[in-house]
């Protein structure tokens, strides 16, 4: 509802100028044009009038949502499709992503107006056919100037979620306009033609056609249900950004490396790590700043789909970014000016071993430990940045996997730090499947790589981890490759649970 809000908040102001426009146009073309001089006798009911100016005024704020708020910045680079029926619901569900989600279910209801007031302005877009016709005309028009001015995306999906829309929309209506028809529950008495009169009209008579128009609603209603529960019910949470439907009918498949067969059933322990509550995470936040000498009385907090900021106070001091699924965190501890790693080390002259040990002393000055296992590095992308990493390092009854990175001020105390290390806990052993039949749903096609697959050469293939949406670690085999005549490698990553 909050996201409807603020798109009419947002863009409510082109239907406000396509209504002023409409109302000076009508005027001048029925008033003086129409009645004046042309002494037009037709009339124009109240009641359409209004539905004509909800219509315009509509359909200019979706234009302004969809075209004219874009801008033509993209440039042609831009220009880009997508024809695949469904693509969007399956990356929905894949990425388990509430803002995915919340964008087909936007489309959807965008368009439900459009198929409301159409039947409404004219007796013959009470026909289906006309009206899910119209409906239809419109989004793809939008879709194809998306396309051909850079404004976005065209995609088969945004037509027919809008074409859904406009299906929910015109059922509504029909509902409305029987019972409207309807209004006096006696009916009314009609001569048949024989001399006798019958009760027409009635509610009850009418029943299976309210039941015929309903039915979409419900089916629409059952269908994301049903999607919700199957996600809310299933074990284990979705992978992220492995799932795709790659053309392989013309594609040859190269094996550098040999593929290990299945002579028995073969088991691999899932993890799980915490995911925490928002209020979990608030008393969590309140802890760090408690911890650390940090008043946190008139604590800010913005909670987003998966991570929740959290500011000291209202003026937006020591920002604490963390993230619900497996609780890692990154947060700002000072406003002194940050020291890069090449001034600290002519300063210093310290030697890597020194560096690491001034890192640990100031983390635990502010109460961090690092945890063991985890390997000193240098990040070479960020200059001034320290820390520690671990992949997948066994500690007892647990794996530990991540980074814990910092930056330092002028005065040396820690003034950035990035927590993103997670422990994650033994759950359950499930039986997974073998590099061949892995390599089988490469073939298949079973994976995801944007643009065409002429040569694959498979060069290694490791068994690996990788973090679901419900917060599991499960096993997934990491095939490297190289496709066509690139040289650079391509990690192509399969689900390995059966």
């Amino acid at each position: 509802m909050n996201t409807i809000l603020q798109l009419i908040e947002s863009y409510g102001g082109y239907a406000i100028s396509g209504i002023i426009l409409l109302l000076v146009l009508f005027s001048i073309g029925y008033f003086i044009i129409y009645k004046k001089i042309l002494n037009g006798k037709k009339t124009i009911t109240l009641g359409r009038f209004v539905i004509l100016f909800l219509f315009i005024g509509y359909v200019c704020l979706i234009l302004g949502a969809t075209l004219a708020s874009r801008g033509y910045y993209w440039g042609e680079t831009y220009r880009s499709y997508n024809l695949e029926l469904f693509s969007s619901y399956r990356e929905a569900w894949n990425e388990a992503s509430l803002r995915m989600w919340r964008q087909i279910g936007l489309n959807i209801i965008m368009f439900i107006p459009v198929g409301f007031l159409l039947p409404f302005l004219h007796r013959k877009m009470k026909s289906a056919i006309k009206t899910i016709g119209i409906s239809f005309l419109f989004s793809a028009g939008i879709e194809v100037i998306q396309y051909m001015f850079g404004l976005g995306v065209c995609e088969l999906d945004d037509c027919f979620n809008n074409t859904l829309g406009a299906v929910l929309g015109y059922c509504i209506a029909m509902i409305v306009h029987i019972f409207l028809e309807n209004g006096d529950k006696r009916g009314r008495n009609e001569p048949d033609g024989g001399g006798k009169r019958k009760v027409r009209h009635k509610w009850s008579y009418r029943l299976p056609e309210i039941m015929g128009f309903f039915s979409p609603i419900l089916v629409t209603i059952l269908v994301f249900h049903s999607l919700y529960l199957a996600y809310t019910f299933q074990e284990f949470g979705n992978l992220r950004n492995i799932y795709g439907n790659v053309n392989m009918s013309q594609a040859e498949i190269i094996l550098e490396t040999p593929l290990k067969e299945k002579n028995e059933k073969i088991k691999e322990m899932i993890y799980r790590s915490k995911v925490y509550t928002v209020e979990e995470a608030k008393e969590f936040a309140k802890e760090f700043y408690q911890e650390r000498g940090i008043n946190s009385d008139n604590m800010e907090v913005l909670v987003f789909e998966d991570d929740i900021q959290f500011y000291a106070d209202q003026q937006y001091h020591y920002m604490l970014y963390f993230t619900r699924q497996g609780g890692t965190y990154s947060c700002f501890l000072s406003d002194e000016e940050e020291v890069s790693s090449r001034e600290k080390k002519v300063i210093k002259g310290a030697s890597a071993l020194e560096e690491e040990k001034k890192a640990k002393t100031a983390l635990e000055a502010i109460g961090i430990i690092v945890p063991k296992g985890m390997v000193w590095i240098e990040d070479e992308k960020e200059e001034g940045v320290y820390g520690w990493q671990a992949h997948m390092v066994e500690g007892d009854n647990y794996l530990l996997d991540g980074k814990l990175l910092l930056q330092y001020d002028k005065n040396g105390d820690v003034s950035k730090l990035e927590y993103k290390v997670i422990s994650y806990l033994p759950y359950k052993e499930k039986e997974i499947i073998s590099e061949q039949e892995a390599c089988q749903k490469i073939k298949e096609g079973k994976w995801s790589y944007d643009g065409n697959v002429q040569t694959l050469r498979i060069i290694d293939i490791t068994l690996d981890y990788k973090m679901d949406t419900k917060g599991f670690l499960q096993p997934v085999y990491q095939f490297t490759t190289k496709i066509n005549q690139n040289q650079e490698p391509v990690v192509i990553t399969v689900a390995a649970v059966k």
